[in-house]
């Protein structure tokens, strides 16, 4: 007679994630009676942590973005330079209705120096299709 196994199944319950990106780029426009020339820099980060909670998936985090622009000001009596910086805090809830339905619920919270303060509340109902080719779960916004 076999023994049951004793050994669970470990499942990843949290997670955090840290990503980022930077570009660089180079504005160049000449017509026979205009010409423009500059530099921009833009980045853009993104922390989040996510937890498993029973029924419950739980992301929190923030992000920022930064942005820079600078023109070539030979010959230019006002260069249009602009420097702009975005923050941003979230917190979203999904949480499985069925086993085809989920809900999800967030806020996100972001700051921009020039526009202020602007409050974001999401809410959305996601349905998991399974195909028989492929058993794993697409999630679609509906």
């Amino acid at each position: 007679m076999s023994q049951p196994s004793t050994s669970t199944t470990n499942l990843l319950t949290e997670a955090a994630f840290c990503e980022a990106e930077f570009a660089v780029f180079s504005r160049k426009l000449s017509t026979p009676n205009y010409g423009f020339d500059g530099g921009q820099f833009n980045s853009f980060t993104d922390v989040s942590y996510s937890r498993l909670v029973g029924k419950h998936a739980l992301v929190f985090g923030g992000s920022a973005i930064y942005d820079r622009f600078r023109e070539d000001s030979a010959g230019v009596l006002s260069p249009r330079n602009e420097t702009r910086s975005y923050g941003g805090v979230f917190v979203q809830d999904t949480v499985d209705l069925t086993s085809r339905f989920s809900l999800e619920a967030g806020f996100r919270l972001d700051r921009a120096k020039d526009y202020g303060t602007f409050a974001l509340p999401q809410f959305r109902v996601l349905s998991v299709y399974r195909q028989f080719h492929n058993p794993a779960r697409f999630r679609t916004r509906l």
